[in-house]
This record gives structure tokens, C-alpha cells and sequence, in this order.
């Protein structure tokens, strides 16, 4: 072999070997990348498994602040939430600056069963403990069923008398008299016009007291605000007014016979869609009585005016079952079962409610009235 052809043979075989050793570095790349691509899919599925575990953790998250934001928006319109804030501690709870006696505060339903006599009132009330809208200061109440307040005696504040007293510490205080409209054997915790002269929203439960026979009370019912009634009053679409002029002008019934006003005014609601009228500056003589010139304040309530009840009527219904009106606590409970041979708005599932009676003093005042108001009538028809 000429040593020509052995450098070549040579050189073959250093060429075979490159190439070999080429192959082999390609074999190991392709599988170097095929173990890559590999990973790479394997991390993309983790990341796509996790985007989508976070993505329906997001969407439950969005549907449960929805839901509550539901609950939220229902519970507001069926009113709970005044009703709830309303119950926060508060002045009637607290020792005043005079050193007056306050009502006894509550913080849970545990709190509230201990004490036999609190406990006792409010299952004749409402029918039940309350389990929720603690803490719960008893004088955030405003009526109170006197009979009812014996087996709490001791823990009343002392009452300040037939009305509340004119100083700013006044608030909480225990009175006779929020209204000569009101029954003989009830008594009030006293709370200031700041305290409702916003009125109540639409669709709120109202816990109220109503007087039966008035003559103008064939178109629409006007009931008493009185919180621990036991008996409420489902507002609907309400407005709210100062006094009765103001609703007459809205209404436009301004110059009807005086006498016309009010049920015309609620003929003139019905068809506008309201359900219910408050007016939270309404004073009069009749109403307060000398409670007015003790004090200097011009009214301690507000009235409503059911537009589509008929308050001729003691359970402002001629069968005495209206829907408007429930008992129960935050009125949750039974539609009121009431009777309209007695004088007041009375409900069965309310037994204090059916023991009330007429303030005799007062009684022939209201005949007089009623009668008034009859010949009036009489007279512009």
C-alpha cells in the first residue's frame, strides 16, 4: 500500500470516527432537548392545573361575597339592619349625669334567660327569647306593658313622672304619659326626637299602637310608633314628613274641608304606589297634653299612616288579620290574630296586647271628638 492511499485510508477513518462521534453528540442533543420539551410540558400543565385551581377558588370567592352582599341587600330591605343597629348600647343603659337610674343592659341570650324576670317579659312580648342583636339594653324600648313590670320591679329605673323631665339628661328616663292617645296601664322609657325624626326606611318593621273608632280612619290607619309593642307594622313604600300640612300639600288635598284631609290624602298615596306615611313633627294639644308646656318640647312621637288599612276599625282590618301586621321578634313571627271588640290594637300572640284599656279620664275627650269630627264630615258631604 503506497503510503498516498495509507494517509488517505487514514484520514477515511478519522473522517468515519468524526462522524460517528457527531451522530452520537446529535443523538444526545435531540435527547437532551426531547427531555426539555418534556419538562416544559409538564411544568406548563402544572401552571395551567394551578391557574385553574385559582381561577375557580376566584370564582367561589365572588360567588360568596355576592351571596352575602345578596343576604345583605335582603336583610336591609326587609329592615332587620335598623332594627339590629338600633340595639347597640346607648344612654338608656348608662348612669346619667343627674345620677338617675338607667335600664338593665344584656349581652346575649344566655345573659338575658339568667335574669327569670326580663326573661319572663320578653317571652310574653314576643314570644320568645330574642337569639340575635345583642347586646340589648332593655331601654331602647319605648313602651312598656305595665301588669307585665311587676315581676321586674326592682330593676326599673324610678319614673320620673307623668312626663319626662325637661333636662338634657333625660334620655332613658322612665314616664307615665308619651301620649293621651295611649292606653291607661302602660308607661315609656323616654327618647328624643333625634332619635326618629329621620323617620324609618321602606319596607322596615315598626312596632306600633293603634285606638280604633275614629271617623277618619275609613281610608287609612294611624298608628302610634311604639317600640315593645310586640305588635309591628310592615311599612312598605313610605314617605316621610314633618307634619300633616306637608303631607297634605304633596298630596294636594290641601283645600278639601279639613276635615277630608287625611283620607284623601291616603286615597291619593294608594294610587301613587305608597304604602305608609310618617310624620315625625305633629303636635297638638290633644295629643300630649300638659306634657307640652312642662317640658317645652312640642311632641315625643311620630305617627303612620297605613294608607291601604282602614283604622275605623281596632285592628285597622274588618276581619282583623291583616298581613301588614306581625308579632314576634323584629315581627318575624305569626301574622297578629286580632280582635276588634276590644279598644286597642291587640294581637292573641301578644297576650299583654289584649288586656289594654281605654284611659277613663280621656275617654269622654275621645267621644266628644269622635263626635265633632262626625258632624263636620256630616256637614261637607
Amino acid at each position: 500500500m503506497s503510503s498516498t492511499h495509507c494517509q488517505q485510508e487514514l484520514e477515511s477513518n478519522e473522517s468515519e470516527r468524526e462522524l460517528e462521534s457527531n451522530e452520537s453528540e446529535l443523538e444526545l442533543t435531540q435527547e437532551r432537548d426531547q427531555s426539555t420539551l418534556l419538562q416544559t410540558r409538564v411544568v406548563r400543565s402544572e401552571l395551567f392545573e394551578q391557574h385553574s385551581t385559582l381561577r375557580a377558588r376566584t370564582r367561589g370567592w365572588r360567588k360568596s361575597l355576592a351571596s352575602m352582599l345578596c343576604v345583605s341587600a335582603l336583610l336591609v330591605c326587609l329592615g332587620t339592619f335598623e332594627l339590629v343597629s338600633n340595639w347597640a348600647p346607648a344612654r338608656s343603659c348608662t348612669v346619667g349625669a343627674l345620677g338617675r337610674t338607667r335600664w338593665p343592659l344584656f349581652h346575649s341570650a344566655e345573659d338575658l334567660a339568667a335574669h327569670n324576670g326580663w326573661a319572663k317579659y320578653f317571652h310574653q312580648v314576643y314570644g320568645a327569647l330574642p337569639m340575635n342583636t345583642y347586646p340589648i339594653c332593655v331601654g331602647e324600648l319605648w313602651m312598656f306593658y305595665g301588669n307585665e313590670l311587676e315581676g321586674v320591679a326592682n330593676d326599673l329605673p324610678p319614673s320620673v313622672g307623668e312626663c319626662p323631665t325637661a333636662d338634657d339628661d333625660a334620655e332613658g328616663s322612665h314616664y307615665v304619659q308619651n301620649s293621651r292617645l295611649q292606653p291607661a296601664n302602660i308607661s315609656w322609657s323616654f327618647h328624643s326626637a333625634s332619635s326618629y325624626g329621620q323617620g324609618f326606611r321602606s319596607r322596615t318593621r315598626v312596632e306600633v299602637l293603634h285606638q280604633g273608632g275614629l271617623s277618619d280612619e275609613h281610608v287609612g290607619a294611624w298608628f302610634l310608633h311604639a317600640r315593645g309593642s310586640g305588635i309591628f307594622l310592615q311599612l312598605g313604600r313610605t314617605l316621610v314628613f314633618g307634619t300633616h300640612e306637608e303631607g297634605w300639600a304633596h298630596f294636594n288635598v290641601s283645600a278639601r274641608p279639613r276635615a277630608e284631609r287625611n283620607e284623601a290624602m291616603s286615597t291619593r298615596a294608594q294610587a301613587a304606589g305608597v304604602d305608609s306615611i310618617q310624620f315625625t313633627r305633629h303636635t297638638c294639644p290633644p295629643m300630649y297634653g300638659e306634657c307640652i308646656n312642662s317640658t317645652g318640647r312640642l311632641y315625643y312621637n311620630l305617627e303612620i299612616v297605613a294608607t291601604a288599612l282602614q283604622g275605623i276599625y281596632t285592628c285597622a282590618s274588618p276581619d282583623g288579620r291583616s298581613s301588614a301586621l306581625s308579632t314576634g321578634w323584629q315581627g318575624l313571627g305569626p301574622v297578629c290574630t286580632c280582635n276588634n271588640s276590644r279598644d286597642f290594637l291587640n294581637c292573641d300572640e301578644v297576650w299583654p296586647s289584649t288586656q289594654l284599656v281605654v284611659q277613663p279620664s280621656f275617654q269622654e275627650k275621645m267621644m266628644r271628638m269622635a263626635s265633632s269630627m262626625r258632624r263636620v264630615m256630616n256637614r261637607t258631604r
